[in-house]
C-alpha cells in the first residue's frame, strides 16, 4: 500500500500516469523508479520520511562544480513524503573486465574527487584514524558473536589494524564517494563514465573509495589505479590500506545484510569472503 502511495505522489509530481513508471527498488517507506516524461526518462524517488534527498542533490551539485559527470536534478522537494527527481542515465556498470580505458577515467574521476580537501568529522570522528578504529572495533564485535569467528582468525584482525594505525595517524581528509560501488560508475555507448547514487559523499579517506571498488568487482583496481596516478609515498599507502579496507568493508557488509536486511545468505557469502582474506593472512588460504 504504501509503494502504491508513493508511486502516485511521484507521478502527480512529474505529472504523468502511474503506469508510465517502473519500480527499480523499493523497502519500506521508499521507492526508486523510472519514469518516462515528455522532457525524456527520468530517475525517481520518494519516501515516507521529511528531507530524505537533499542531501542527494547537494552532493550531485558539488560534484558538478568539480567536472565530475553526474545526472541533472530536476526537482526536490523535502515532503513529507519527500521526492527527488533527476535525468536518467543510461550506461553498463563497471565489472573488472570493462575497456582499460573506461576504467583509467574511472580513476581519473576518483582522482579529481579526492584532490578535495575535507574537514572533520569523519562519521562523527575528530579523525580518519579514531574514526576506522571506532568502525573496526564495531563490526568485529559484531562478527564475534557468528560462527564465522576464530581466536585465530581474531589474532589477525587485530594484527591488521596494528599495522595499518600508523598510516591512519597520518591520513588528509579528503571528499569522497563512501558508496562508489561499480555499479555506480556507468558507461555509455561512447565508453564515457557518468555517477549515480551518490548521496554518500563526505569527509574520509580516499583509500576507502578504492577498496569498495575491489571488494565490488576484485581484480578492478589496476587500470583504476593507472587513471588515478598517485604520487609514489601515495601508492605504498594505497597498496597497505585497500585489503584492510576490503575487510572492514566485507565485515561491514555482513553485518548489514544479518542485522538489517535479514539477509542470512548474502551475511553468509560477505563472511566467507572477509574469512578468506584472514586465511590469506595467515599463510592457509
Amino acid at each position: 500500500m504504501m509503494q502504491s502511495s508513493l508511486k502516485k505522489t511521484i507521478a502527480g509530481k512529474l505529472g504523468i500516469s502511474p503506469a508510465d513508471m517502473r519500480i527499480l527498488a523499493a523497502r519500506e517507506g521508499r521507492i526508486v523508479c523510472r519514469g518516462s516524461t515528455p522532457a525524456g526518462e527520468v530517475v525517481a524517488k520518494a519516501s515516507s520520511s521529511q528531507n530524505e534527498f537533499q542531501r542527494e542533490a547537494d552532493a550531485m551539485a558539488r560534484l558538478t562544480t568539480i567536472g565530475v559527470p553526474v545526472s541533472d536534478v530536476v526537482s526536490v522537494d523535502g515532503g513529507p513524503p519527500s521526492t527527488f527527481v533527476a535525468s536518467w542515465a543510461e550506461g553498463r556498470p563497471i565489472v573488472a573486465d570493462s575497456d582499460p580505458q573506461a576504467l583509467r577515467e574511472v580513476g581519473a574521476l576518483l582522482d579529481r574527487i579526492h584532490r578535495q580537501v575535507a574537514k572533520p568529522p569523519f562519521s562523527g570522528h575528530a579523525c580518519i584514524e579514531h574514526w576506522i578504529e571506532a568502525w573496526f572495533t564495531q563490526v568485529v564485535t559484531w562478527w564475534r558473536s557468528t560462527t564465522h569467528h576464530s581466536p585465530e582468525f581474531d589474532r589477525v584482525c587485530e594484527g591488521w589494524l596494528a599495522e595499518v594505525k600508523p598510516l591512519l595517524s597520518n591520513r588528509p581528509g579528503r571528499l569522497i564517494l563512501f558508496d562508489g560501488r561499480p555499479d555506480h560508475f556507468l558507461v555509455d555507448v561512447t565508453g564515457r563514465i557518468r555517477l549515480i547514487d551518490v548521496a554518500d559523499l563526505m569527509a574520509g579517506d580516499p583509500a576507502m573509495d578504492l577498496a569498495v571498488l575491489e571488494l565490488g568487482a576484485p581484480a578492478i583496481l589496476p587500470p583504476v589505479i593507472e587513471g588515478y596516478a598517485p604520487h609514489p609515498v601515495e601508492r605504498d599507502a594505497i597498496a597497505t590500506l585497500v585489503p584492510f579496507y576490503v575487510l572492514l568493508r566485507a565485515l561491514s557488509d555482513a553485518e548489514w545484510q544479518a542485522r538489517v536486511q535479514h539477509n542470512d545468505a548474502g551475511a553468509e557469502r560477505d563472511l566467507t569472503f572477509a574469512q578468506a582474506l584472514m586465511a590469506s593472512r595467515t599463510g592457509h588460504a
